[in-house]
């Protein structure tokens, strides 16, 4: 690859092996290193723990925008904006759970 200044990666990890999905974040999280990085992933766990922001579109609009650490930290954004569900969330943010 030659020298970039940005370099924009649509799911990279789509239809990869277990083992090769390591290979291929472990190459990603060094890229910051060299370039700016856009990575466009359903998967937003797989990137969250990598990302310095995050942009969630629906619809082609921008739906939510953040720190990923204020999504990691936000289960009720995760669930009702990226379907994903923690044990201990609720789509409702007004139920408390003890």
């Amino acid at each position: 690859m030659a020298p970039a200044k940005a370099i924009l990666l649509d799911e990279p990890f789509e239809g990869l092996a277990p083992a090769v999905v390591q290979e291929v974040l472990d190459a990603v999280v060094r890229l910051p290193d060299r370039a700016s990085v856009v990575i466009v992933e359903h998967q937003a766990d797989m990137v969250l723990p990598i990302a310095d922001r995050v942009y969630v579109l629906v619809n082609g609009r921008v739906a939510y925008q953040n720190t990923a650490e204020a999504l990691e930290r936000d289960e009720f954004t995760q669930a009702r904006l990226l379907g994903v569900m923690h044990d201990d969330a609720t789509l409702d943010p007004e139920v408390k759970t003890a």
